[in-house]
């Protein structure tokens, strides 16, 4: 599952809806929270691209901290 993640993500370090779709925000916190469940730790270079990704695109602070409450590891 990690590889197909890796192989399929965009030029920018995220995701699309669909293979090669434009990146947004949502699906590249899903793939990143799906990596890090897979145990893809956040110092990896695929999950530092992700969340740099995200962190560019300013919307991830408010779904992160929506999420933090339940999920302290990410």
């Amino acid at each position: 599952m990690v590889r197909f993640i890796s192989h399929h993500v965009n030029e920018d370090g995220g995701w699309g809806l669909h293979l090669g779709g434009t990146t947004t925000v949502f699906a590249t916190t899903l793939y990143y929270i799906v990596l890090r469940i897979l145990g893809i730790g956040p110092s990896q270079p695929l999950a530092v691209r992700a969340r740099d990704r995200l962190l560019a695109l300013g919307k991830f602070i408010a779904v992160f901290r929506l999420e933090i409450s339940n999920s302290l590891w990410l």
